[in-house]
């Protein structure tokens, strides 16, 4: 069975970096916004993220085509890994589970290698 970060229900884990998780807690304006928002949760949200590269690009002062926004790490790895199309690739032993599993699918050599902490 593969074993995948923040599954706290089976784990002890206090403290999870696989997860996007705040250890100290949702802060206050968050949950201001997220109740502002409520009512747009019906809405399909826009794929290619128009309003929100706008409104980073110009906080950032940086080109929007600069940007990529995805659902997560995964998505994003296998975004750049069809966009870099790499003949070969290092995945060190110890990473997440699904950087593997994109290696085989977009049908690039993975070189396993393993990575000891002293």
């Amino acid at each position: 069975m593969a074993l995948h970060g923040g599954d706290i229900y089976r784990n002890k884990v206090e403290i999870d970096f696989s997860v996007n998780g705040n250890p100290l807690g949702v802060p206050q304006s968050v949950r201001e916004a997220l109740l502002r928002a409520v009512g747009q949760c019906s809405a399909y949200p826009d794929m290619e993220t128009a309003a929100l590269k706008e409104a980073v690009a110009r906080m950032l002062a940086v080109p929007k085509e600069y940007l990529l926004f995805g659902n997560g790490a995964s998505e994003l790895f296998m975004a750049v890994v069809h966009g870099i199309r790499p003949k070969k690739t290092v995945i060190p032993a110890q990473c997440h589970l699904d950087k593997d599993n994109i290696a085989v699918r977009i049908l690039f050599t993975a070189s396993k290698h393993f990575v000891y902490s002293l």
